[in-house]
C-alpha cells in the first residue's frame, strides 16, 4: 500500500475514534443533566437544619410547601445558572423558597448530605426534611417534576434512580 493511503486510512480511522468518543461522551453528560432528583442517603429523609444547629449562611426562610437549596462555590459558573433557572421556575409560587448556600460556608450540611459535586441541589418539604437530591446541574423539567410531585405528595424521584447519589449512571 501506497504511504500516502496509509497516512489517509490512519487519518480517516483517528477521526471516527474521536467522533465515537465524543459522541458517547456528550450522550453521558445529556444523560447526567436530566436525571430526576434521588432519595436522600440511606433512603430516610433528614432535616435541612437539625434542631439545636445554627442555618448556614444564605439559608433563609423555608417555604410553605418545599425549599430548594443550591450547594455550589464561589467559583462555580452552574451553580448561578442552576439558581438563576430555579428562581425564575417558582418565581409565580410564594410558596416554594429557592436558597444558595456556599459549600464552604456550610461543612456540616455538606457533610450531612454527602455533597460531592457543585452544584447539589436539595429539596425539602413542608416540615424542612429532605426528601430529594440532585447532583450536579438541574434540568427545568426535571424541578418541576419534583416540584408537582412534592405538591402532591408523592416522593419527587423514582425508586429506580437510587443509585444517583452513589455517582453510577444507568
Amino acid at each position: 500500500m501506497d504511504p500516502v493511503w496509509q497516512r489517509l486510512v490512519l487519518l480517516v480511522g483517528v477521526v471516527a475514534v474521536v467522533l465515537v468518543v465524543g459522541g458517547l461522551w456528550r450522550l453521558r453528560e445529556h444523560r447526567r443533566g436530566r436525571r430526576a432528583f434521588a432519595p436522600p442517603a440511606e433512603h430516610r429523609t433528614r432535616p435541612l437544619v437539625p434542631p439545636g444547629e445554627a442555618a448556614p449562611a444564605g439559608l433563609g426562610e423555608p417555604g410553605r410547601t418545599a425549599t430548594l437549596v443550591v450547594v455550589g462555590t464561589r467559583s462555580c459558573s452552574d451553580c448561578a445558572r442552576t439558581l438563576a433557572l430555579l428562581r425564575r421556575e417558582v418565581a409565580d409560587d410564594p410558596t416554594v423558597a429557592v436558597h444558595h448556600v456556599l459549600a464552604e460556608q456550610a461543612p456540616a450540611l455538606v457533610a450531612r448530605f454527602d455533597v460531592r459535586t457543585a452544584p447539589t441541589v436539595l429539596l425539602a418539604d413542608a416540615d424542612g426534611q429532605v426528601v430529594g437530591a440532585h447532583p450536579g446541574p438541574v434540568d427545568a423539567d426535571v424541578a418541576r417534576q419534583a416540584l408537582a410531585a412534592l405538591a402532591t405528595g408523592r416522593a419527587p424521584f423514582t425508586a429506580d434512580r437510587a443509585d444517583d447519589l452513589t455517582g453510577v449512571d444507568r
